[in-house]
């Protein structure tokens, strides 16, 4: 090091363009690297979502919950399943072993397992969703005056024109138009015509099939034979015959009236009190969120000129996230700059001090530059080993210059000064450096999801602190050779009186070893104890977001009209804070996800509330429990269903700090157990709030038909349970009439 210091002043010129060069390829690095908000991981949790028309609670559990567990559990690190299982659909939250590092290839395996058990027929195929994977920007159209069927075809305009952007992986759209073809029978008609609503349904069925017949095969090509579907319109639909009445044709149109309207079961979406369509936008991976947020945003502008009795309201945007962390990085970095600057000019001098603070942009674009190449990214993980090391950077270039200075006033010249220090402090230096590297060490080792998020500290870290020793031995000495003069320091020492400290104090300390490291081992036992009693521990910290939300269930699960009136008693209580500027809520479905790793079911009587709040994100967390006190005072709240008020946080194993199973093949002893449970929990201090998940049983209805009544009247028995599973689903027709 020596060798290589002598040759860097020697040849300083060299020394400070190569220095300005690395800073300017780490400037360019900067621009061009990717900025995202978090690194790019497959989480250790997903859903998966089957959905079986007609069947009961009893029998989604025994032909669809519980073969696709037994085929899933049997996966290697699976670590349990937490199902939903409730009439007409089953839903299975796969969540796998913490230490699980491969997880995409173990739910690469759980696909292919689901799609390997064979489920009853009419079952739809399962669905699955990463409950993290979420839209990287979310818009949200509104409108009062269009009907839901309008705002759908203007957000179609919208995301045409987003999926034109470079960058944007995908678009889909939440809450959109969800129109369904109602016939409404007349039964009587239809039955003088000899027809059971059995064979109209099958008739209607079969006009929107499109049926493969076939291929044709030539020398040259091949081609699929496809009988298209035959409805367009309504007009199509009456049209349709089913039968003659001598030589005149029999329409739908003659026994049925057709009309389209919104499906009245679909989910409701609303921000700010107004119905929206909210638009998802996923980027590409590795890209620089900031660049393409940009482009979204002029998109939005143009879109929201152009948009018709529609507003356009960015409900989350990751791009506005990102550009904050990094507005903190050059807060950090200008603030770092400035204390060095005035620390080293009370001790060293302006020059000595302009001269370290030039370490500092250096170091920290050289990091950026090194972190580019290496192929990293900007995300909040590596911003904030940056704003880690901003203090620890510039230490080694302070011990040179500090030692430089000390030299040159000792009658050395600039040249043999700068060599003298680095021969003195290189190997003390390198230790210090690599001890402080050694520190972070193990977050390299921690195995799992949790390591693969904070793996990238180490890194950085390890990079900056490597770096600003190279800078401290090579650059530092051509600054102090080149810029610094003797210190105002008097030529002839002279002598002075030692302080007391160090004739009577030190030398006392020193003789008293044993008392000296005891007194240090109570002090840091002392420290540690009062830390973890006066410290809130947390395993996963909160976001740096200003979002709350509201997950809430209706007592009656089945009725949406109910629990939409239900999410307006809430939204109005969380309004009368005036720090809450804007609001979205569900009924009946999940919204567009935000972090929030917790799924509402498609139940009616479910739904989510988003809240955004104009307070800095630390003070969320009082605003999270002025909102829980106000709705627990209201009874109207208190007695028609269930809530959950929650601050984002980093947290991948749900909303839940704790969970516990019971299972029990006897129900009544399960739930005196559940009871007991709960009481024990409430006794504790540090429990807020409690929350059961059961498995409700269902009684079954068994119908007994008499098979010797059935011929008589022209009936089978499939037509009978298509009748009765028509009605329980919600048919408008009502009897067979013979």
């Amino acid at each position: 090091m020596n060798q290589l210091a002598n040759l860097a002043i020697r040849k300083y010129k060299v020394t400070l363009f190569l220095s300005l060069f690395i800073m300017a390829i780490g400037m360019y690095s900067f621009v061009v690297i990717p900025k995202q908000d978090m690194p790019e991981i497959t989480p250790p949790l997903s859903t998966i979502q089957v959905v079986a028309p007609g069947y009961s609670i009893n029998d989604v559990e025994e032909y669809v919950t519980a073969p696709l567990e037994e085929a899933i559990l049997q996966i290697e690190g699976v670590d349990f399943i937490d199902s939903v299982t409730l009439d007409n659909i089953a839903i299975l939250n796969v969540v796998l072993n913490i230490d699980e590092t491969e997880t995409k290839a173990i739910f690469d395996r759980v696909i292919a397992e689901v799609n390997a058990v064979s489920l009853p027929d009419g079952v739809q195929d399962p669905v699955f969703r990463n409950l993290i994977a979420q839209p990287h920007a979310v818009f949200g159209l509104s409108s009062e005056t269009l009907s839901l069927e309008e705002m759908t075809a203007q957000s179609d305009r919208f995301v045409n024109t987003l999926k034109a952007v470079d960058n944007v992986a995908r678009v889909s759209v939440v809450g959109e138009s969800d129109v369904i073809l109602y016939v409404d029978v007349d039964t009587t008609k239809l039955n003088q015509l000899g027809l059971s609503v059995g064979t109209f349904m099958n008739i209607l069925n079969a006009g929107g099939l499109e049926i493969p017949i076939g291929s044709l095969v030539t020398e040259e090509s091949s081609a699929a034979i496809r009988v298209p579907a035959n409805y367009a319109s309504i007009e199509d639909v009456n049209n349709i015959i089913l039968g003659m009445n001598g030589m005149v044709p029999i329409r739908v149109s003659d026994v049925a009236s057709v009309r389209l309207e919104e499906n009245v079961e679909s989910p409701i979406y609303t921000q700010n009190g107004i119905p929206t369509v909210f638009v998802e936008v996923y980027f590409d991976t590795g890209i620089d969120f900031t660049v393409l947020g940009d482009e979204l945003l002029d998109v939005e502008t143009v879109f929201d000129l152009q948009a018709r009795e529609l507003t356009v309201t960015r409900m989350t945007f990751q791009p506005d996230t990102v550009n904050a962390s990094l507005q903190q990085v050059y807060s950090s970095l200008a603030i770092g700059i400035v204390l060095v600057l005035i620390v080293i000019f009370i001790g060293l001098g302006l020059k000595n001090a302009l001269g370290v603070a030039f370490t500092f942009p250096l170091i920290i674009f050289g990091t950026i530059g090194a972190m580019f190449f290496l192929g990293q990214d900007l995300q909040k993980v590596t911003i904030a080993a940056i704003i880690i090391i901003i203090g620890i950077i510039v230490d080694n270039s302070i011990v040179i210059s500090e030692s430089i200075q000390y030299h040159f006033d000792e009658g050395l010249s600039k040249m043999d000064a700068a060599v003298e220090s680095v021969k003195e402090n290189s190997i003390p230096v390198l230790s210090s450096s690599l001890t402080t590297i050694a520190a972070f060490i193990p977050f390299m080792v921690i195995g799992g999801f949790s390591g693969k998020i904070i793996r990238s500290i180490p890194i950085t870290v390890s990079i900056a602190i490597g770096l600003s020793y190279v800078v401290a031995m090579l650059v530092m000495p051509v600054i102090g050779a080149l810029f610094f003069t003797p210190s105002k320091r008097k030529a002839v020492k002279e002598e002075r009186k030692p302080s007391v400290f160090y004739t009577k104090v030190l030398p006392s300390i020193i003789k008293r070893p044993v008392l000296l490291l005891s007194g240090s081992i109570l002090l840091l036992l002392g420290s540690l104890v009062f830390m973890g009693t006066n410290s809130e521990i947390v395993l996963y910290p909160v976001d740096d977001e200003n979002i709350i939300y509201v997950d809430y269930s209706f007592n009656d699960s089945n009725d949406q009209e109910a629990a939409h009136e239900y999410a307006l008693a809430i939204i109005d209580q969380i309004e009368r804070f005036d720090e809450v500027y804007y609001t979205a809520y569900s009924v009946g479905g999940d919204l567009p996800q935000f972090g929030a790793l917790t799924q509402i079911n498609n139940v009616p009587g479910e739904g989510r509330i988003f809240i955004r709040v104009d307070v800095p994100f630390n003070e969320v967390a009082e605003y999270v429990e002025a909102i829980g006190s106000l709705l627990e005072d209201n009874a109207y709240i208190q007695e028609n269903g269930e809530y959950l008020v929650k601050q984002l946080t980093m947290n991948f194993g749900g909303d839940a700090d704790a969970a516990v199973a019971l299972s029990s093949f006897d129900y009544d002893l399960l739930m005196d157990n559940v009871d007991a449970v709960i009481a024990e929990f409430e006794t504790l201090d540090s429990v807020a709030e409690i929350q059961v998940q059961e498995q409700r049983l269902q009684d079954n209805i068994i119908v007994s038909i008499d098979r010797q009544k059935l011929l008589p009247n022209g009936l089978t028995l499939i037509e009978v349970q298509q009748q009765i599973s028509a009605n329980l689903n919600g048919g408008t027709f009502a009897i067979y009439e013979h």
